[in-house]
């Protein structure tokens, strides 16, 4: 079947690129609702564009303007940083330089009900299983997962039947497809690219080691400071919370818990009624993003906070999960389910100073424990352990946050140019 809408790399008019983009969401069986939602956004574009001096044909440059100017979202932040209905502002400008770029709309977000393209199930699949012989964590390979079927469903798009087939050319293509994204991310992808293209040289199925072929963005380890939050505007969000609210008693013990004990959102989401050790004022769980497991004391104030959640807002579910939802039905949150809906809430209600480009989820509250500690002059090690690092290593990347200290390794050019 044809699947290239638009030769690779043709530069059409805005309004009639938009026009090619309808007329594919439309081959794709997009229902009529999201081809009008999208329209909208276009026409608005269009609009937009008309007083610009670039604004004849798209670019990813004109659309970012757009989505900043017109909505106030920030295109260079992670989707979860941004308010809601950002998503799908994105994903309306992604379709446009998709097609641009690429003569074909991408589909960027692979949930499990996306099914592999046939040709290429039987060996992703072994693929699969061998991961789970190097012992992967099954966090990491749901990660990975997902990263993977991007690439064979573009391969796929892109008309390729079999992976003998794959170039250094489609490899580069791909690669183009996730220009914008942050370095970080654009490198975990295509590190699994890499590892996979490894893994079909290695078994013989194709000739060439491509794996050689896959690229990398620069990225400095450390290069940026932790997000944190002063201990007064912690404690300013706390305060915000309405204690007496079925939602507020839920929520102020996920916060609670991020601020006082340094969780993660996915071992708060995660978090069983068995891991609390009431009688040892104890959490003890295996982390999800290490397999590890970890103590941490639980201090009466939040104690207080989740055993008002469980006897006043908890509804009763057959889930050992201590956080359900609380509408029917009466399950776990999703697993991609971060929170960021709970504390943005609650920032815009205490009204604390976000800075657009700093990320203020709730792994912000777990660096701002961590830079409280460190203002108190609590040994890495001990923080270290407290948020569950393999390494204390890893939990160096907070001294950045600690200002007073740095300002004490502050040389004097004047007596380093003496020395000399």
């Amino acid at each position: 079947m044809q699947t290239i809408a638009m030769p690779i790399g043709t530069q059409v008019s805005l309004s009639e690129l938009i026009k090619n983009a309808e007329a594919e969401l439309i081959r794709h069986r997009y229902c009529s609702g999201a081809i009008s939602h999208y329209k909208t956004i276009w026409q608005k574009l269009l609009d937009y564009a008309a007083n610009q001096e670039d604004g004849e044909f798209f670019s990813e440059d004109l659309g970012c303007r757009f989505i900043r100017e017109i909505y106030g979202f920030y295109p260079e932040m992670p989707i979860n940083d941004n308010p809601q209905g950002y998503r799908s502002k994105r994903r309306a400008i992604r379709i446009l330089g998709d097609l641009q770029l690429h003569g074909l709309v991408l589909r960027h977000e692979m949930s499990d009900i996306v099914p592999w393209p046939n040709q290429f199930e039987l060996i992703v699949n072994g693929y699969l299983e061998y991961l789970q012989t190097r012992y992967l964590a099954e966090a990491t390979i749901k990660t990975k997962t997902p990263q993977l079927k991007r690439f064979v469903c573009y391969l796929n798009e892109m008309q390729v039947a079999d992976f003998c087939h794959v170039s250094h050319e489609h490899i580069s293509s791909f690669a183009a497809t996730l220009s914008g994204y942050n370095p970080k991310t654009y490198n975990a992808v295509m590190v699994t690219v890499r590892k996979f293209l490894q893994y079909l040289f290695e078994n013989g199925f194709v000739e060439k080691q491509l794996s050689l072929c896959v690229p990398t963005a620069a990225t400095w380890r450390n290069a940026t400071i932790p997000a944190t939050w002063r201990p007064e505007e912690v404690e300013k969000l706390i305060a915000v919370i309405d204690r007496n609210d079925r939602t507020g008693k839920r929520d102020l013990a996920i916060i609670l818990l991020a601020a006082r004990l340094g969780m993660r959102a996915g071992d708060i989401r995660d978090l069983r009624l068995s891991d609390i050790h009431w009688e040892k004022a104890e959490i003890c769980f295996l982390q999800s993003k290490t397999c590890k497991p970890v103590s941490l004391p639980l201090d009466n104030e939040t104690g207080m906070a989740i055993i008002d959640y469980l006897k006043h807002a908890r509804p009763l579910s057959e889930y050992d999960n201590v956080f359900v939802r609380l509408k029917a039905p009466f399950e776990p949150y999703a697993p991609k389910n971060t929170f960021y809906d709970v504390i943005n809430k609650y920032l815009l209600m205490s009204n604390i100073p976000i800075v657009n480009e700093n990320k203020h989820g709730i792994h912000a509250l777990r660096h701002s424990l961590a830079s409280a500690l460190l203002e108190v002059q609590t040994p890495l090690p001990t923080i270290s352990a407290i948020l569950g690092h393999s390494d204390y290593r890893s939990t160096m990347t907070y001294l950045k946050t600690d200002m007073d200290g740095l300002k004490l390794c502050v040389l004097d050019p004047e007596a380093l140019h003496h020395e000399e």
